[in-house]
């Protein structure tokens, strides 16, 4: 069934905090990148043998993986595998070169303050984590099962906080929109972090 829903909020993190939620972040993309890669070959190698001005139209815009919600691995699989067609796509059906995918996908060190995987994203700002999950059908189920959705959780949930640091995640959906009843329809706390999340 349809559900359009989003999730967002910020996170104020303790300063000894930033260096590991960096670290776990960064080990996640290592590890999500390294899927695009292995991806990219596997479309490269579909599309090889068709002359080139066949390749792109060749390469569908979606997946025939199918996807179960709680499985994070075939979940990942079937995201870098669209990722890895947009990027041979958008290289005109040739084989990208590591400049190519270095360029498309960076890979992740100590100054990176942004990463996304599916329709999952974060902005660290000094010690403010900015969390999104834009509004879409089954954003939410869709983020919930990323590896970086869960290094981060995973990492948040094991944080000391302190005074004045914590953060609440909001989230909505087009059900709860539409409640008639009176207060019905507001943003709901998905996320509880810190003293905030008290």
């Amino acid at each position: 069934m349809s559900c359009y829903e989003s999730e967002a909020g910020t996170i104020t993190l303790p300063a000894a905090a930033v260096p590991g939620l960096r670290k776990a972040l960064n080990a996640s993309a290592i590890t999500y990148r390294a899927l695009v890669v292995a991806e990219i070959d596997a479309v490269w190698n579909d599309v090889k043998a068709l002359p080139p001005a066949k390749r792109v139209a060749a390469i569908p815009y979606g997946v025939s993986i199918p996807v179960s919600y709680d499985d994070v691995h075939t979940h990942r699989r079937a995201d870098a595998r669209i990722r890895a067609q947009s990027i041979v796509k958008s290289n005109g059906g040739r084989k990208p070169t590591r400049a190519v995918i270095a360029a498309a996908f960076p890979v992740p060190n100590a100054r990176t303050r942004e990463w996304g995987e599916s329709e999952f994203g974060l902005t660290l700002e000094g010690r403010t984590l900015h969390w999104e999950v834009p509004q879409n059908n089954h954003a939410r189920d869709h983020a919930a099962v990323t590896g970086l959705y869960q290094a981060a959780l995973t990492y948040l949930n094991d944080v000391t906080w302190t005074r004045g640091t914590s953060g609440v995640i909001v989230g909505n959906d087009e059900y709860n929109r539409d409640t008639t009843y009176e207060g019905g329809g507001g943003n709901y706390v998905t996320h509880r972090f810190g003293p905030a999340g008290q």
